[in-house]
């Protein structure tokens, strides 16, 4: 015998229905272990994804590439500066081109939470200063799912 579960589903708004429709679902058993593991392999991609999205922001930010910028910014994109300032994507990308190459930096302790469309990125960085010292910060980035694809929207860092 093939067991079934039930899922109710009050349905407040959706596509115009505000009535308060409530819809039943019959979902075997088979098909419930198949989404799972669907939505298993999506969050795995998506946590892939915004990794490797996280390893080029901080490449563009070792290079001072601008160009990769462009591939993973956002239109609508933001940071937040050490010094307060807020740069919108179009100065962040003039800013990082006019800057040199911090070729030390490295991210560590990176923490991604995935939180549907939507995922943060916390981590430390260490990096050497043109004058040779050492330095260090931290950042946070928000990447949104858009169009199919992760992009940062949104960064905040600062430097020690």
């Amino acid at each position: 015998m093939v067991s079934r579960y039930r899922v109710l589903v009050v349905v407040l708004a959706f596509t115009g229905w505000s009535n308060g429709t409530t819809v039943a679902l019959t979902v075997d058993e088979g098909t419930l272990r198949q989404s799972r593991g669907s939505m298993q392999t999506t969050a795995a991609a998506d946590l892939e994804a915004v990794t490797r999205g996280n390893a080029r922001y901080i490449e563009a930010a070792r290079t001072a590439s601008g160009d990769i910028f462009e591939e993973i910014l956002a239109s609508d994109f933001l940071c937040t500066m050490p010094d307060g300032t807020l740069l919108d994507r179009a100065a962040f990308i003039a800013r990082t081109r006019s800057s040199p190459p911090v070729p030390d930096l490295t991210a560590h302790d990176v923490r991604v939470r995935m939180l549907g469309e939507v995922a943060i990125v916390h981590a430390a960085t260490s990096f050497r200063n043109a004058d040779g010292s050492t330095g260090r910060g931290r950042y946070t980035d928000v990447w949104a799912r858009r169009d199919g694809r992760w992009v940062a929207v949104a960064a905040q860092f600062l430097r020690q």
